[in-house]
């Protein structure tokens, strides 16, 4: 009788480890899935960032392009404007000479 009770205590301890063991392997594999499932999301925040980063490198660099070329643009307009107002002025000094000289 009292082996029995031991035998059936026994087994009752053996479950209990066996539940024992295996809620620490789900709470292991949890845990494991969690710092799976973090590196993940690290690693994907950090593709946004770099892809944001070069998005806005890419964007600074179109600005400075088109800054440049309305600068070159205004700068060629300049040149044109001064060349015209020259040609103009000597023109007029032209006739006006003329106009003494006749």
């Amino acid at each position: 009788m009292e082996l029995i009770k031991q035998i059936r205590d026994a087994e009752s301890k053996a479950k209990k480890l066996l539940a024992d063991a295996e809620k620490d392997a789900l709470s292991s594999f949890e845990n494991v899935k969690k710092q799976q499932v973090l590196k993940i999301e690290t690693a994907a925040r950090q593709r946004a960032e770099a892809m944001e980063r070069a998005i806005t490198s890419g964007r600074n660099a179109g600005q400075q392009q088109a800054n440049e070329l309305k600068t070159s643009s205004a700068r060629q307009q300049q040149q044109i404007k001064d060349s015209f107002t020259k040609q103009a002025d000597l023109a007029v000094k032209q006739i006006i000479e003329f106009l003494q000289n006749n």
